[in-house]
């Protein structure tokens, strides 16, 4: 297939009258969720680096970015977002759309003078509640993993052995990326995992890679996307037990038809219930597939890390990103086409790399490179997939400023397969693409190479569940 004439075939396609509107994000990339036909006229993310510089001129300059402002990256999440926006907005009254809204981007957005847009704040915070969507699930006939809730007065590990088997998984209530999730087997685990000061759940143990689905609703239609493979705490690219490590479509789009139809009909049964309750925009859902059926985990109520993924993937395979109907629907200026529709199956992964060691430099480029004698050969500057050709790579994310433990140090994405079908390792090109940045690293910054990590935390099993 040629991508760029896909792409171009996409672009072409009549959209309706543009609205301006502002944006916030965690990362400069997220914005290409909404598609390319229609930038925003202002921006606010958290991370700063080449990719924001880009991303600013592609949109006039008009880029504000918390990690520069603050003088260091840190382990943003979309629980940050709000911390990005300055206290003023450049046009006053001028529509917001959020990678995530909630009270506080609402509270910062408004105060600021803009006019914030999004699915009932109300819903959004019940939904962040993974107790609130697994009795959904339950409802819906697609029963999740067997589950405890631990607030109030937490069970022993043994009553807990007794009835979710060993291991078995316990999480916050609310969380994303992974963080707080442990895989625990002895009593001393389970009280490690319940010192954070959170909610928490234990869920029973479901071999078999997370999956992730993204899915647009509109009233009473709901349309999905392809599943995708989730990367949870791959070996080797840092982060902690069950860290977030990328995510895969073109893995996923081996997994046949069957699967793919179930996930399909699951996705629409979800979103057309959230769509009752007033949802109206993109959402994800996280399940696990068991080798049989999927197993639904939680809904993200928001956009995810890989929607701008999604969007540069499905303009590839000639098809509107679902992205693009999200920003119309929102802004008002659209419906969700009858003809709407996405391809089975699509191209395009994604490996976040994070810091195992405080550090202040990262000797690595945003931007396109090709792997030649096994290291990374810069070629050019890019935002996103679309400037990249099948054998090449792209870099971003690379950090300018002092940087945390967990932060991200680089996303490496590719049109070909980086993550293994398990979810828990890379293909041969995701591993020759971790040995070329770990090589980077070793030559130029030792103090950053994960095999020579101070503090990577807990050591690494071989096996995780959920991010």
């Amino acid at each position: 297939m040629c991508r760029s004439l896909a792409m171009k075939a996409a672009r072409a396609r009549p959209v309706s009258s543009a609205v301006e509107y502002g944006w916030v994000s965690q990362r400069a990339v997220d914005v290409l969720a909404l598609g390319r036909e229609q930038l925003p006229k202002v921006v606010s993310v958290c991370e700063g680096g080449r990719s924001s510089e880009i991303l600013a001129a592609m949109c006039g300059g008009a880029l504000v970015s918390l990690e520069e402002r603050l003088g260091r990256r840190e382990v943003w999440t979309s629980g940050r977002i709000a911390e990005s926006l300055p206290p003023w907005a450049r046009q006053r009254g001028l529509p917001l759309l959020s990678y995530a809204l909630d009270g506080r981007v609402e509270a910062r957005a408004r105060a600021a003078g803009y006019s914030p847009r999004g699915a009932p704040l109300r819903l959004k915070h019940l939904l962040d509640d993974k107790r609130v969507a697994r009795r959904l699930f339950a409802l819906l006939g697609a029963a999740p993993p067997e589950w405890v809730d631990l607030s109030g007065t937490p069970r022993d590990h043994g009553r807990l052995i007794r009835r979710l088997g060993s291991p078995y998984v316990v999480q916050p209530v609310r969380g994303s990326s992974g963080q707080g999730v442990s895989v625990v087997r002895c009593a001393d685990e389970y009280e490690a995992a319940l010192t954070t000061g959170k909610q928490m759940i234990a869920s029973r143990w479901v071999d078999g890679p997370v999956m992730n689905v993204h899915v647009l609703v509109d009233g009473c239609r709901a349309l999905s996307s392809p599943w995708s493979v989730q990367g949870a705490g791959v070996p080797g690219l840092g982060g902690w037990e069950c860290a977030y490590s990328g995510t895969d479509f073109k893995t996923a789009s081996g997994f046949g038809s069957v699967i793919h139809e179930q996930g399909r009909r699951l996705a629409v049964a979800i979103g057309l219930a959230l769509g009752d309750w007033g949802w109206r925009g993109m959402l994800g859902v996280d399940a696990i597939f068991d080798g049989q059926a999927l197993v639904p985990l939680e809904v993200n109520p928001r956009l995810q890390g890989s929607s701008w993924l999604l969007a540069e993937a499905q303009l590839a395979a000639g098809d509107r990103p679902l992205g693009s109907w999200h920003r119309e629907l929102l802004l008002g200026t659209a419906d969700l086409s009858t003809d709407a529709h996405t391809s089975e199956a699509l191209s395009g992964a994604c490996l976040v790399i994070r810091a195992t060691n405080p550090g202040r430099t990262v000797p690595l480029a945003d931007g396109v490179h090709i792997l030649q004698a096994g290291r990374l050969a810069f070629q050019r500057d890019t935002l996103g997939l679309a400037g990249c050709k099948e054998d090449e790579l792209l870099l971003d994310g690379i950090p300018r400023v002092p940087f945390a433990v967990g932060a991200v140090l680089a996303r490496v994405s590719s049109w070909r397969a980086l993550i293994g079908s398990d979810g828990r390792s890379l293909t041969r090109l995701g591993s020759e693409v971790l040995g070329a940045v770990n090589a980077e690293l070793r030559t130029r910054a030792p103090d950053l190479d994960p095999s020579q990590s101070r503090s990577a935390g807990p050591t690494p099993r071989p096996a995780r569940q959920q991010p």
